[in-house]
């Protein structure tokens, strides 16, 4: 067109079928991966269906509400006295809510699992005796709503107002929202790098960080949490690039912890090592990298989906991006059990 060659990009799977396990994700029947409409409502009907079903292994508190009044969860998994923690947490931005979907099947398998498979040679039920896994799986559940939905969602009306200017005065479409309802970017608001020139400083759908370090309920619940439960490993999913960000700045002991683990989210995954520099470039920087430089926790980025694709993902990537991502909690699990071993 316009006497231009379009650029094509070309994605190659290269699935590793080598790992030892007998795990079956067929008929996982309640978590919906057909629709990337993957809202609120239809995550509470989640939980409550998952927690009857498996109400010995799986349970969950609510961290807090959101600004529109929408529960946080947390999700625990396994033995919930054990010593060692693996934390995950989705949809901090709400376009990325496809995240969601995928944390939630992880839930449901390792569940479906937990009493009759293997992986690598150990039993499921026995990793999880020693390592709970907790999941946070719509860290900003108003700004998922708002990008599946619009502003209609939003039932606060000074909420509702300046979402519907910022959507106005931009000229966007309700489903790029990725920040909460009060129009601050979860993910540049835990402070690291705060002290950093920045140049979005206005309420937006993006970019804008606050008025200062875990202004925002969201943000503070996550931060509070982590920082009283100090987890072995904290993994935060976003969308899109397959891209893995895990070098912060980190020195020492950290960044040889660092590189070991991503070692092993990287042949799970093949998704792209983004270096030091990649990772400064956005400025103000997200719960990973406050996680990793603030609390000494490895911490961990993983970006979903096809490169040069902007969120919201369509759902005929999510076969793919389950099969690249579907052991990572039990591998990250296995490896702190081993190593404490």
């Amino acid at each position: 067109m316009n006497n231009k060659t379009p650029n094509y990009i070309i994605k190659i799977n290269v699935l590793n079928n080598a790992i030892e396990t007998d795990i079956d994700d067929k008929n996982l029947s309640v978590v919906n991966i057909f629709s990337n409409k993957y809202t609120y409502d239809i995550l509470k009907n989640d939980i409550n269906e998952l927690c009857c079903i498996y109400n010995d292994i799986l349970n969950y508190e609510i961290l807090g509400k959101s600004y529109d009044n929408r529960n946080i969860y947390l999700f625990t998994l396994g033995n919930k006295n054990a010593k060692h923690t693996l934390f995950i947490q989705a949809s901090m931005h709400g376009r990325e809510h496809m995240a969601s979907i995928l944390v939630m099947r992880h839930i449901e398998l390792l569940c479906k699992n937990y009493y009759i498979s293997e992986y690598k040679g150990l039993n499921i039920s026995d990793i999880l005796q020693n390592i709970k896994i907790c999941i946070v799986p719509m860290s900003n559940p108003d700004g998922v709503d708002i990008s599946i939905n619009g502003a209609e969602v939003i039932r606060e009306k000074t909420l509702f107002n300046n979402i519907s200017k910022v959507i106005e005065e931009n000229k966007i479409h309700h489903e790029i929202w990725k920040s909460n309802a009060r129009c601050v970017d979860l993910n540049r608001n835990f402070g690291c790098k705060w002290e950093d020139s920045y140049n979005f400083n206005v309420k937006s759908f993006m970019e804008y960080r606050g008025e200062y370090p875990e202004s925002e309920i969201e943000s503070r619940l996550i931060a509070n949490w982590t920082r009283e439960n100090r987890p072995d490993i904290c993994i935060s999913y976003h969308a899109t690039g397959s891209e893995l960000y895990w070098d912060y700045g980190q020195k020492g002991l950290l960044l040889n912890k660092s590189m070991v683990i991503r070692d092993y989210l990287k042949d799970l995954t093949f998704y792209k090592l983004m270096d030091r520099s990649s990772a400064y470039k956005t400025g103000v920087l997200g719960y990973s990298d406050w996680v990793s430089m603030y609390l000494g926790i490895p911490a961990f980025t993983i970006e979903i989906g096809s490169p040069f694709v902007t969120a919201p993902l369509s759902m005929e990537e999510f076969n793919d991006i389950w099969e690249e991502n579907k052991f990572i909690p039990i591998e990250l699990c296995r490896y702190v059990v081993n190593k404490k071993n």
